[in-house]
């Protein structure tokens, strides 16, 4: 379906927003991003105290960048996070007082393969000090002494995640799930709340959703693992299937689907069925094997004994593109058409999977239906009779076969991606041949068995 309404000014205006934002995985950034969300979503807010054990992590202290900048003993100013707060290494704990070059050179990130980017790198669970700058100024710093002034804190408090239900028909979950936890960079940080934010708009517009739509904005890996910390029973009672949204924008041409751990080791959950389905059915979208070696959230969806069918979905893939993890990811690379357009192909997913969910079962108890008296089967009997009814003339045996076969299987045992998976019939077509089977109350719709 094509959505109603233009996003685009309303998606720019939050990406205005939330791009400034310093960042991390603890401390007012994430508090201050969440809540620019919330005007758009009724994000409930939950928060985690530091030093709270989660299964093998622990909560580390709030981090909060007031400002980081480092001068030569002339006068120069080298680098200042009011120019971009990628320049500090992130958590980097404060540091002031003056140091030599050589010592500085331990203490400085820098990508000589992209000498003019200022790269992000993180030290979440060690402690040090440091900058991230452009190689080509690190080659070019002269001798002397350096002022260092990194103007940051740690202390105790929380870690925040959010999250919020879109009520459905049942409490089944599909569970959408994004990061935000990185500062100043557009496609690997900012496409996955912005797509998060057009498909709850969308999807809470929709009639007689079967699923709860759960979405949910974590720090990446920390935050994850500790939502499922707190919600683990739940999950494996309830969620059929999820996503985690990353890396919408971009100008590669494909969408891509990353699946799950149950889909690698050979037991494809429904979700992961259903997702190749509908690749092979949809131009423009791919699929990928599950890796526990890289990717993002969906890896702890997936860790070994929770299994959950958690996918992922990317556009232009992390690590696969230059600006990644560096300042070149911009809102101008990511461009907010391009997440629009990654969106809606997951929305298109999402609500087609949403009615899969339904269970066909015959009416007719004993012996096929007779079709002919409602006019779906020839009442003539000889080679070559144009009778049969199709919405389409040059395929009618073809329709009125699949038609049977349908109806051969709906009984209670497989709902309808199952079905669409079996017979590997296009969607719309199922559609179309299910709509007539209702229409003549041939089917009726039941739980699952």
């Amino acid at each position: 379906m094509k959505p109603s309404g233009n996003h685009n000014s309303e998606l720019e205006e939050l990406f205005d927003e939330l791009f400034p934002i310093a960042r991390s995985i603890t401390g007012p950034g994430i508090r201050e991003s969440i809540e620019i969300l919330r005007k758009h979503i009724p994000f409930q807010i939950q928060s985690i105290a530091t030093g709270t054990v989660v299964d093998d992590w622990t909560i580390p202290q709030e981090w909060n960048l007031r400002r980081a900048t480092l001068k030569h003993e002339l006068g120069d100013v080298i680098v200042d996070t009011e120019n971009s707060n990628l320049h500090v290494l992130n958590f980097s704990i404060p540091y002031h007082g003056v140091v030599t070059k050589e010592e500085l050179e331990n203490h400085l990130y820098s990508l000589p393969d992209s000498p003019n980017t200022i790269p992000y790198v993180t030290s979440y669970y060690q402690p040090r000090w440091g900058f991230c700058i452009e190689d080509f100024k690190r080659e070019r710093l002269p001798a002397g002494n350096y002022e260092v002034a990194i103007d940051t804190e740690l202390k105790d408090g929380f870690l925040n995640y959010a999250t919020f239900d879109l009520i459905g028909e049942t409490s089944e979950i599909i569970n959408l799930s994004t990061y935000i936890c990185h500062p100043s960079l557009a496609n690997n940080e900012l496409s996955g709340p912005i797509s998060m934010v057009y498909l709850y708009k969308e999807l809470s517009k929709i009639q007689n959703r079967q699923f709860t739509y759960r979405f949910v904005v974590a720090p990446e890996t920390i935050g994850s693992i500790a939502y499922l910390h707190d919600h683990q029973e739940h999950l494996k009672q309830k969620m059929r299937g999820g996503l985690v949204l990353t890396c919408l924008g971009g100008d590669s041409e494909n969408l891509s689907f990353k699946h799950s751990r149950s889909h690698w080791v050979g037991n494809p959950s429904e979700f992961d069925a259903f997702v190749d389905y509908w690749a092979k059915n949809t131009s423009n979208l791919k699929t990928r094997g599950f890796t526990p070696t890289n990717g993002s959230d969906e890896r702890h969806y997936c860790s070994t004994h929770l299994n959950l069918p958690m996918l992922q979905v990317a556009r232009t893939i992390y690590g696969e593109y230059e600006g990644y993890h560096n300042s070149l990811d911009s809102k101008e690379f990511m461009s907010i058409d391009a997440v629009i357009d990654s969106s809606e192909a997951i929305l298109g997913l999402l609500l087609a999977f949403d009615k899969a969910s339904r269970v066909p079962v015959s009416v007719v108890r004993i012996g096929e239906p007779q079709l002919g008296k409602r006019g779906l089967y020839p009442t003539l009997n000889f080679a070559g009779n144009s009778e049969v009814y199709s919405p389409n003339p040059a395929e009618k045996q073809d329709f009125l076969n699949r038609m049977l076969e349908i109806i051969s299987l709906s009984d209670g045992t497989r709902n309808l991606g199952q079905l669409a998976s079996f017979l590997q019939i296009p969607w719309n077509n199922l559609n179309s041949i299910i709509h007539i089977l209702e229409m003549n109350n041939l089917i009726v719709w039941q739980e699952k068995c």
